[in-house]
């Protein structure tokens, strides 16, 4: 993990969501009587369940990390980072139908979390905040028909340095936003001049359609003073036509070079 990174501030409400996290990840490394090279597999047995994964050097779980029925069956796939779970999660019922399908960043649920109706159909969408501090919710019918939502749609900063930026310095942010299903996204960044007598020039402006988890957002400070950067974000549900829409803002001072 990048230690000078600011981790992940929201405005949403809290929505408490429980997690129940495998036991499987509970030790990130294996018994010193299973060393093998981190091109081999290691095999054992949880229970009833069977379990497949990789190892680095340190016999730490490092690559593909599989789960099994006692009937052979896939039960779940994920993917480990040196000992920490990373990237996309799935798991599947024993008729071999997925059930859920999760973010993981840092060995901790974030980001786009999904769970399935019997059919096959989208039953909930859950969009988990890093540490799964806060959460936005929709729930589905079976046909698709969106039923209810809770909290806010988040706006995520996670920002690359401090907001006491340096005349010339480049702001960089990764702009985390949800990923519903049916839905058309569009976000509107603005970074405003607040140092103006009208406080509104807007020195940055444009509109993106977004196709993954983040937006990456740079913006290069040529002018000191104070500034505002403001992220809104505009979901449009394509068959309820329900409009929702939050934003998150950060303050910026660009003081000149010693």
């Amino acid at each position: 993990m990048e230690e000078e990174r600011k981790y992940l501030k929201n405005i949403t409400p809290i929505f408490i969501y429980i997690v129940i996290l495998s036991g499987f990840f509970s030790c990130n490394k294996v018994s010193d009587t299973t060393k093998k090279s981190n091109a081999d597999y290691t095999y054992f047995k949880y229970g009833n369940i069977s379990v497949e994964a990789q190892l680095d050097k340190d016999l730490r779980y490092h690559g593909k990390f599989r789960t099994y029925y006692k009937n052979k069956k896939i039960r779940s796939k994920s993917t480990m980072n040196h000992g920490s779970k990373t990237g996309l999660d799935f798991f599947y019922g024993e008729d071999g139908s997925l059930k859920q399908k999760k973010c993981w960043k840092y060995d901790h649920q974030f980001g786009d979390q999904y769970f399935y109706h019997e059919n096959g159909s989208i039953a909930s969408y859950i969009y988990t905040e890093f540490l799964g501090c806060n959460s936005y919710k929709r729930d589905y019918s079976q046909n698709g028909k969106l039923l209810n939502t809770q909290c806010k749609i988040p706006v995520i900063f996670d920002i690359y340095q401090d907001t006491i930026l340096t005349l010339g310095d480049t702001m960089k942010i990764d702009i985390f936003v949800p990923s519903p299903p049916n839905c058309r996204r569009s976000l509107l960044i603005q970074v405003i001049d607040s140092g103006n007598v009208d406080h509104s020039k807007i020195t940055d402006k444009f509109e993106t359609q977004i196709c993954s988890q983040y937006y990456p957002f740079k913006y290069i400070f040529n002018k000191c003073g104070k500034y505002k950067v403001d992220a809104e974000l505009i979901l449009i549900d394509k068959i309820s036509n329900k409009i929702e829409k939050n934003n998150y803002s950060i303050n910026i001072v660009v003081k000149p070079h010693d």
